[in-house]
C-alpha cells in the first residue's frame, strides 16, 4: 500500500477513541487540494482534472499500484502541453515501469 496514511490508520484501528477523528483528518488534504485546483485551474480542464486525480489518488487512504493507472487516461489530454524530449519521455516511462515491476 503506497498510502501515506496506511501505517497510521493500521495502528489507530485498535484505538476506538481517535479513529473517527483520524479518518476525517486524512480526508482533508484530498478535499482541500481538489477545491484549490478547481478554483485555480478551471480554465484548463485537462490540467485541472489531472491535478485533482493525482491529489485524490496520492492522499487516498488506500493506494495500490492499479490506482496509478488512473493517470494514464489523462495523459493524451496533456501531451500537447508537455515540453519533453522523446528521450526524457522514454526514460520516465521506463523508470515508472521498473518501479512498478519491482514493487509487485
Amino acid at each position: 500500500n503506497f498510502s501515506p496514511y496506511f501505517y497510521l490508520l493500521y495502528l489507530a484501528k485498535y484505538d476506538v477513541s481517535g479513529a473517527g477523528w483520524l479518518r476525517f483528518v486524512c480526508f482533508l488534504p484530498q478535499a482541500v487540494l481538489c477545491g484549490v485546483f478547481a478554483l485555480k485551474h478551471y480554465r484548463t480542464p485537462a490540467l485541472c482534472l489531472t491535478l485533482q486525480t493525482i491529489s485524490f489518488v496520492l492522499f487516498n487512504k488506500v493506494s495500490t499500484s492499479q490506482y496509478f493507472l488512473w493517470y494514464m487516461w489523462l495523459l493524451p489530454l496533456l501531451l500537447p502541453n508537455l515540453d519533453m524530449t522523446p528521450l526524457r519521455a522514454v526514460t520516465l516511462t521506463a523508470t515508472w515501469l521498473l518501479g512498478q515491476g519491482l514493487w509487485l
